[in-house]
């Protein structure tokens, strides 16, 4: 719902802007990632979670694991992310994530099936095991995540400091997440 709901709230407002795509044309998109591509890819990783199952001995162990996953995923995610921008990366595969300059939840998952597996999926799948012992880290890792790409599509981001609606209008600044860590370690980051 959160999705539908930021990208009718966008949208209602740039209805005339040519290069906003419309829902019937993501939705195959949008449907194959998120039914197809991370289903199955994380049906064929399950085995290397099968301890997840258990509870924290500690409230430290969730914020240690959760902040390591974060740090991590975020390196994995920028690295990825600036790969994709490389002129054979953007002309075969991110392309269609840029095809998006109005930013929207939905516009969060509107990529390329490649790029969805080893740019989205495959930084939160080896962060979680590195370093996720419990379902409790396991859990608020993901709300964090699928949390923090939504918002960062939305305009909802620019009022609490975020700034990737500028990598979507510029498209080589703010390549990371929200605080934008490794952006600003390697300068890219732009306010």
């Amino acid at each position: 719902m959160t999705y539908i709901y930021t990208y009718a709230e966008i949208h209602a407002h740039f209805e005339t802007i040519p290069s906003s795509l419309t829902l019937k044309q993501m939705a195959p998109i949008l449907l194959y990632n998120n039914f197809i591509i991370t289903p199955v890819s994380g049906y064929l990783l399950a085995p290397y979670f099968s301890g997840l199952i258990n509870l924290p001995d500690s409230r430290l162990i969730v914020i240690k694991e959760l902040a390591l996953s974060l740090l991590l995923s975020g390196l994995l995610f920028t690295v990825a992310h600036l790969l994709l921008h490389t002129k054979i990366g953007m002309k075969n595969i991110h392309y269609v994530h840029h095809q998006l300059k109005v930013v929207d939840g939905l516009g969060a998952f509107y990529a390329h099936p490649i790029e969805h597996l080893f740019g989205n999926l495959l930084p939160v799948y080896i962060s979680l095991m590195l370093f996720a012992t419990n379902l409790v880290t396991y859990v608020l890792f993901i709300i964090i995540a699928i949390s923090n790409t939504v918002v960062a599509h939305t305009e909802f981001e620019n009022k609490i400091g975020g700034k990737h609606n500028i990598h979507h209008k510029v498209g080589s600044y703010n390549y990371g997440f929200m605080p934008y860590i490794i952006d600003r370690l390697i300068g890219t980051y732009r306010n």
